[in-house]
């Protein structure tokens, strides 16, 4: 399982550039780096210029450029005293990495990569206790975090059985709250009004999917604007799309991503009644209007149950069978290896 984990993100840095030369350095060095133990990378994250980061044993971080002329590896351990790096982290601006929840939930620290010093920020003060932001959080690489543009970020919280996105920025040496926004109740995935929270490449928060305030069992979108601060709906309702499966009465949504356009990108599977699945794969433009959907039809049956977008078009899936694999979208209803 490590090895395909650990093949996969070499195809990953494939599709964004890099010559025969460069990608036997890449594998060989990638190959060293496996390792025993189960889920060996915990996380992995690309920036938006490319650069791949990716968290093994939670405590090692390695660094792998775009142009593939750069890979460092960073043992956190011994540059600093905390053992385990409990939640996540997010790729800043200027060669930063912010780590979420070391000793505790709720701890911060600033990582600058040139000089290899850590600063401790001081994040809110709250005892509620950080969740995952997917309702059905199962796939690898699943964060608590996820990164806005311009060094925002949100942080899923849960207090009292009601979930809280707190939505927050990193200034030069400070952490700093924006804003608060209740989502509901969390007792149970399957009674929450959403399942997946994201922040998208464009700069606005989304929730996919939330019940409609005017019809029971249709869904929408919504969008929370950073610019002003409210909520919105993506005109296009999802009933159409969840029509078309009446016969099998059981989904789960994972949210895939928001390109810097705003077109959305969704993964779905339905489960019916002798638990056989059936997966697919859709893109909404930025109005909600749907672009393309593909299903595990088109790919020979194989259903697939996590799809993570890594640029435009450009997708990292991994299979029912647990092996990954990355795609290019080449148009409805085609993807294509990159091998």
């Amino acid at each position: 399982m490590i090895k395909r984990i650990v093949s996969v993100l070499v195809m990953l840095w494939l599709t964004i550039g890099a010559d025969a030369a460069q990608t036997i350095q890449q594998e060989a060095y990638l190959s060293a780096i496996e390792c025993e133990a189960h889920y060996c990378v915990d996380r992995y994250k690309v920036a938006e210029d490319g650069t791949i980061y990716m968290l093994r044993n939670e405590i090692e971080l390695f660094v792998l450029s775009k142009s593939g002329s750069d890979i460092q590896r960073f043992d956190i351990a011994a540059l600093h005293d905390f053992q385990t790096i409990r939640r996540g982290f997010i790729p800043l601006t200027d060669n930063r990495i912010l780590f979420v929840g070391i000793d505790g939930p709720q701890d911060y620290v600033l990582f600058d990569i040139p000089t290899r010093t850590f600063m401790t920020l001081v994040g809110p003060q709250s005892t509620a206790q950080l969740t995952y932001c997917n309702a059905n959080a199962v796939m690898i690489g699943e964060p608590y975090v996820y990164a806005f543009a311009n060094d925002r970020f949100l942080v899923c919280n849960v207090d009292n059985d009601t979930v809280y996105v707190d939505v927050m920025h990193v200034s030069s040496e400070d952490l700093i709250l924006d804003t608060v926004i209740e989502m509901g109740n969390y007792s149970h995935p399957m009674v929450r009004p959403w399942q997946s929270i994201v922040a998208g490449l464009d700069g606005d928060l989304y929730v996919i999917p939330t019940m409609s305030d005017q019809e029971w069992g249709t869904f929408v979108i919504k969008r929370y604007s950073h610019s002003d601060g409210e909520w919105q709906d993506v005109s296009a309702h999802l009933d159409p799309i969840l029509l078309t499966h009446k016969e099998q009465d059981l989904f789960f949504f994972h949210f895939v991503a928001v390109d810097p356009q705003g077109n959305i990108y969704f993964h779905v599977n339905w489960i019916d009644s002798q638990s056989e699945t059936t997966s697919e794969l859709l893109k909404l433009d930025n109005q909600g209007n749907l672009e393309w959907r593909l299903t595990s039809d088109d790919r020979n049956g194989l259903a697939f149950r996590v799809v993570t977008l890594i640029e435009e078009d450009y997708f990292f899936i991994e299979n029912i069978d647990g092996s990954m694999e990355t795609f290019l979208f080449t148009g409805s209803p085609n993807l294509t290896k990159i091998e």
